[in-house]
């Protein structure tokens, strides 16, 4: 898939360096698929998956997220899904 733009929507709580919130992707398939791979570290929790008013499910492997969508994109056909997550993000070095 080809990533036109994220919608990030974030609380920041400085207090506790914790984030929560949720990043809409709009996307187009650049061929027939209804799985896709994101990448989010580890140490955040998805809350859920949204897409279309309708929870998607996902497996996580470390810090990728596998996404099933509830049916399968077209080639060029567009598409969105926003994942709402917290946690606390790693400290840059």
């Amino acid at each position: 898939f080809d990533v036109h733009y994220y919608d990030l929507h974030l609380t920041v709580n400085d207090q506790y360096r914790t984030i929560a919130g949720y990043n809409t992707i709009y996307a187009k398939a650049v061929s027939p698929h209804q799985r896709i791979q994101l990448d989010l570290f580890a140490n955040l929790q998805v809350d859920s998956i949204i897409s279309k008013g309708k929870q998607l499910t996902f497996k996580r492997d470390s810090n990728a997220l596998f996404v099933h969508l509830p049916t399968q994109v077209s080639a060029n056909e567009y598409y969105s899904l926003s994942v709402y997550y917290q946690g606390k993000p790693k400290t840059a070095i």
